[in-house]
């Protein structure tokens, strides 16, 4: 018997060849057996999970963890978390122990079902004596799984998230996604282009490998410091900024984005099974994401945030629906950039690109704050906040006027002084609307900074030189001058303190405009903060 494809004889071993199986060749000698099962079974235990776990405090945190991770559906199938990685960490040490690091860390916030009560200093030493031996575990392994590696570095980057570590748990993500890449490369030699985007998973691979390329990919899109790889390498933004030439070119054919939002979304954003279609053209994703930013914005509904708010924050965690459709709308847009060439994609196409995905990301952050009901959440993912300023900063060059509603974000919801300074700086670049909001702005800073001042008096809590969470302001508009003469100057900023849930209650921040009485601009500064505060682009002030 032979394989008849490649002439190669068969030793007739069971159920297939050695010979087949060295080569990865497929042994055509044996009669294809049908399937037996509709789906696929999930791997076997190893050995039963009592052996290992040795102690209560363990088979409680074990237990902590197979509760959470049904919760675990972003980016990555339930089978990842509730087949392949709980059974493989009875076999694994390196997994078990992260995972039973993890579990102790979700122990912390809960208490026992038997009352008792464990010293705090005693949880931290079992979180980190779990977390070292799963260091440990991976370093003396001199030729670990690739399957084992990868898992290791979500499990590592959900730990370090739930902690609010944002850099440590972004630099798991960039570990898993550079080894597989390089696996990949090893198994397919030809791949040339530099993002996972490009690769498929081959039939004959591993069913798990094949997931963790999927998560991969997704966690390239999306985790900040990485999305760049993930778009088509033509449509990048240049890193050193655009050309004399370009802008120029820029600003003799522009052409401005659509920003009228697309009715579809309005009717299914509540419906679990809807999604969003292949976009046709950049009008068309414009108008979609312009949709979106209409429904994060509406400040209507009910939020989880006024009632229990939720612990932990992970971005294997999908906190809405309105998040799901973000990311929709980000992998839906990478695919339409796509089919872009080098020869077809122009200046206008590259900028109004990056306009796009600015938005998207700003609309993403400020929902996630929302969905969690804690602005802290933008402090502890300060790295979110510098991507947006860097594509800005690129940006400003070649326009302007599109970059508003995104700077004022920034200027406003970022408490990292020099970043929120930054876009205030940049806000004066943008014309007569620009500086009106770099005015209230200010005003807002200014505000919240004598706050925490008072907070460090008062010994209240803040962190890392941050205003404490109640003492930040949420902006909702601006009520018409007060009085006569001078007074004329002076202004009610409506505003919000925490709580942030919907319909919260206004109390009116009283400040001096003068730039809209000197301007001429008293009938267009209502307008023009809304327009901000609900990311509507918009063209320069008339």
């Amino acid at each position: 018997m032979s394989n008849r494809i490649r002439k190669v004889k068969c030793d007739e071993q069971k159920p297939q060849c050695q010979k087949c199986i060295s080569t990865g060749r497929v042994c055509d000698g044996y009669p294809t057996q049908p399937p037996t099962r509709t789906h696929r079974s999930g791997l076997l235990l190893a050995v039963p999970m009592t052996r290992y776990l040795k102690t209560e405090d363990d088979h409680r945190a074990f237990q902590q963890f197979v509760n959470f991770v049904p919760v675990l559906t972003n980016f990555a199938s339930t089978e990842l978390w509730n087949t392949y990685i709980l059974q493989m960490s009875h076999a694994e040490a390196a997994i078990q122990h992260i995972i039973l690091a993890v579990g102790h860390l979700l122990s912390t916030h809960t208490p026992t079902s038997d009352e008792t009560i464990i010293p705090k200093e005693r949880k931290q030493q079992m979180i980190y004596h779990h977390y070292g031996k799963a260091l440990h575990s991976l370093a003396n392994n001199s030729n670990p799984d690739v399957n084992i590696v990868l898992l290791s570095c979500l499990i590592f980057c959900l730990f370090e998230e739930l902690q609010g570590n944002c850099y440590p748990a972004i630099q798991h993500v960039v570990a898993g996604r550079d080894i597989i890449w390089k696996h990949i490369r090893t198994r397919k030699p030809s791949t040339r282009s530099d993002n996972l985007a490009s690769i498929k998973a081959s039939s004959g691979w591993n069913p798990l490998l094949a997931q963790l390329l999927q998560v991969y990919k997704r966690l390239e899109t999306h985790v900040a410091v990485l999305e760049a790889r993930a778009l088509n390498p033509v449509a990048r933004i240049p890193l050193s900024g655009f050309t004399q030439q370009e802008v120029e070119n820029y600003r003799k054919d522009r052409t401005r984005l659509c920003w009228e939002p697309h009715p579809s979304l309005s009717s299914s954003v509540d419906d679990i099974d809807s999604t969003l279609p292949e976009f046709a053209g950049m009008d068309d994703a414009s108008r979609y994401l312009a949709e979106l930013a209409a429904i994060c914005t509406a400040d209507t509904g009910p939020n989880s945030s006024s009632d229990t708010q939720p612990i932990w924050h992970t971005t294997f965690r999908l906190s809405s629906r309105r998040a799901l459709l973000l990311n929709h709308w980000l992998e839906a847009f990478n695919r339409m950039m796509s089919t872009y060439s080098a020869k077809n994609i122009t200046i206008n196409d590259r900028v109004n690109c990056h306009i796009l995905r600015l938005y998207r990301s700003c609309l993403a952050f400020m929902n996630q704050a929302q969905d969690m009901g804690q602005e802290t959440i933008f402090d502890k993912d300060k790295v979110v906040f510098d991507s947006i300023m860097f594509r800005q900063t690129i940006l400003i060059s070649v326009t302007q006027e599109e970059l508003i509603a995104p700077l004022f974000f920034v200027a406003t919801r970022c408490r990292v002084g020099y970043l929120r300074r930054m876009a205030v700086d940049k806000l004066r670049w943008c014309g007569l609307e620009g500086e009106f909001l770099a005015d209230v702005a200010e005003k807002v800073i200014d505000v919240e900074e004598s706050y925490h001042s008072d907070q460090e008096d008062g010994k209240e809590e803040a962190t890392f030189g941050m205003p404490a969470e109640s003492s930040r302001l949420r902006l909702h508009g601006l009520s018409p001058p007060i009085g006569e003469g001078q007074g004329q100057d002076m202004y009610h900023l409506m505003v919000s303190s925490f709580p942030y849930y919907p319909l919260a209650p206004q109390w009116p921040l009283t400040v001096h405009l003068p730039l809209v009485r000197e301007r001429g601009f008293l009938d267009k500064a209502g307008p023009c903060l809304d327009r901000a505060l609900r990311f509507v682009m918009y063209t320069a002030a008339s």
